[in-house]
């Protein structure tokens, strides 16, 4: 008994005397932060494994400044000038271990996880496949996923008299989720004709698993005794995930794209001309699972998140369909060229990016061991964990005006200055140098150019197409009420459709966003 309290004693002596040095004498110890954060890294991973990290470090900056002490060796930073003073640097692809896993049992990376000469391979191919020519070649069959949704929507809207209610979540999930498998292996998931979600998605989606996981990980005892009790059946839905990406592979080697430009032939295009550089198969499909996950849950968090705010303002939701109405004389006629040159439509969609960036969460990066970096004016010391993310950077107000106000004027190349003189209105002052939605350098999202024309047909086709609103019941959650596991954890949306109308009124708005 005498031993175990010993040890305990020491345990707890060795606790103390860490944080007690971690909050005095660590080379971090001249930046702000709250003192328990300082003094241990579990309240910053308990506001992380139950969601609300982001929010809670967004709260520190407005308390504590730019630039904040978040763990004992972690800086989290809130100054434009952070983009590229992290993410520019040669060395920016030091991750720190805790986040760059492969899953159990993979060998293989992907875009996300591979560094130095991997990722210069998989980005140069993925390059190729999301091209802004490659990508004009994918607008048909993007276009005939959106037409699969509208005419579910109008079967529901005949089916229930002249209008109906749909989970804009959920549907727009199902057709991002088609369009990327359809895009990718030439063989969608089908969840558009069946009205139900695959069994993968369930799957690719489980970001509180991944942050628990990688929390986990900070403790190696912890998490070598949870791998060791694990049992083998608790990764069986990763196998199935695998063996449905190689089976679906294999097939699109063996039949070819279906008919129209896929992902994967510009893959194999990228291998001819590359023949010392190759993608492997193994490669190939871990790749496109990184593409599935970007091209169905990130654009899923932008279309709701468009529409959520647009509900929320009727009358920024009239401008936008009467913009789009007088564009195009026909639903036939609505293409992603055309619907790029909407001003109005585009500054929804970059006010959407701003109020719900797709990955809200931190991109970490650690600094080089072997000297000081200086990042945003600041001399950190050698490998200290540094980060930058969205949500702090997009809705801090001393980069936006009104930083919470759903306003896609601020976007717009020319503005009313009248009406600039109002001391709250989000027009004040917008620094655009803050907004990377995409990333920057080596790691800005490759499938930019899909994403956006992704973005601008799903938009422009229901703003001519429908008229619609909340659901007669139901009503707007606060967008930032929901959840962060490295993307929103998104709660349903339940839009009443009806087929467009000859006029709109418009209407306060009807939620607090």
């Amino acid at each position: 008994m005498g031993l175990v309290l010993k040890a305990v004693g020491a345990y707890v002596l060795y606790v103390v005397s860490r944080a007690v040095y971690n909050i005095f004498f660590h080379p971090l110890a001249r930046f702000p932060g709250p003192k328990t954060w300082s003094a241990s890294r579990i309240p910053y991973l308990f506001t992380l494994v139950i969601g609300q990290n982001s929010f809670r470090i967004k709260a520190l900056h407005d308390e504590y400044g730019p630039v904040v002490r978040v763990a004992p060796n972690e800086l989290h930073i809130n100054d434009p000038r952070a983009w590229d003073d992290i993410y520019l640097r040669k060395d920016s692809e030091i991750r720190p271990p805790q986040w760059g896993m492969r899953p159990p049992g993979v060998e293989s990376y992907n875009v996300i996880s591979g560094v130095g000469s991997d990722h210069a391979r998989f980005r140069k191919a993925l390059g190729m496949a999301f091209s802004e020519d490659a990508v004009k070649e994918y607008e048909p069959t993007v276009r005939s996923y959106f037409d699969k949704l509208t005419t579910r929507i109008d079967d529901l809207i005949t089916k229930n008299k002249g209008s109906a209610v749909v989970d804009m979540v959920k549907w727009s999930n199902f057709t991002t989720f088609d369009i990327i498998g359809e895009l990718a292996w030439s063989k969608s998931y089908d969840c558009l004709d069946t009205g139900a979600g695959h069994a993968i998605m369930g799957v690719l989606s489980h970001f509180q698993g991944v942050i628990i996981a990688a929390a986990i990980t900070y403790y190696p005892w912890i998490n070598n005794a949870l791998l060791a009790i694990t049992p083998r059946s608790a990764f069986e839905d990763l196998k199935m995930i695998f063996n449905d990406g190689h089976e679906r592979l294999q097939n699109r080697i063996k039949n070819g794209p279906s008919g129209h430009p896929d992902v994967l032939g510009h893959l194999a295009e990228y291998n001819k001309q590359n023949p010392t550089a190759k993608i492997t198969d193994d490669e190939i499909e871990q790749n496109v699972f990184s593409c599935l996950v970007a091209g169905s849950e990130c654009l899923t968090t932008a279309f709701s998140g468009a529409l959520h705010y647009l509900l929320v303002y009727p009358s920024k939701l009239k401008r936008a369909q009467e913009e789009v109405r007088s564009a195009f004389s026909s639903e036939a006629g609505i293409n992603a060229t055309d619907a790029a040159n909407l001003e109005y439509l585009n500054a929804v969609i970059e006010e959407s990016l701003r109020l719900c960036p797709p990955l809200p969460d931190m991109l970490r990066r650690q600094l080089p061991s072997d000297a000081p970096t200086t990042i945003a004016g600041n001399v950190i010391p050698p490998s200290t964990v540094v980060s930058v993310s969205c949500y702090s950077m997009f809705r801090s107000a001393a980069h936006f005006s009104a930083p919470d106000t759903f306003a896609p004027e601020r976007f717009l190349n020319s503005t009313d200055e009248s009406s600039k003189w109002s001391p709250d209105s989000p027009l004040n002052h917008n620094d655009m140098a803050a907004f990377k939605p995409w990333g920057v350098g080596p790691r800005e999202c490759p499938a930019q150019p899909l994403a956006r024309l992704e973005m601008r047909l799903f938009l422009a086709i229901l703003l001519y197409r429908y008229d619609f609103r909340v659901a007669e019941g139901s009503y707007l959650t606060k967008w930032t009420s929901q959840k962060v596991f490295e993307t929103w954890q998104k709660d349903p949306l339940n839009v009443e459709f009806t087929q467009a109308a000859s006029s709109m009124g418009a209407s306060p708005p009807v939620a607090a966003p």
